[in-house]
C-alpha cells in the first residue's frame, strides 16, 4: 500500500514537472 502510494506521488511530481517544463501543456507519455 505504502509503495503504492509512494509511487503515485512521484508519478503526480514528475507529471508537475512536465507541466512546468512544457509551459503549461501536459505532454502524457505513450
Amino acid at each position: 500500500m505504502k509503495k503504492a502510494a509512494f509511487t503515485t506521488i512521484l508519478l503526480a511530481m514528475s507529471i508537475c514537472q512536465a507541466h512546468a517544463n512544457t509551459g503549461g501543456i501536459i505532454i502524457f507519455p505513450s
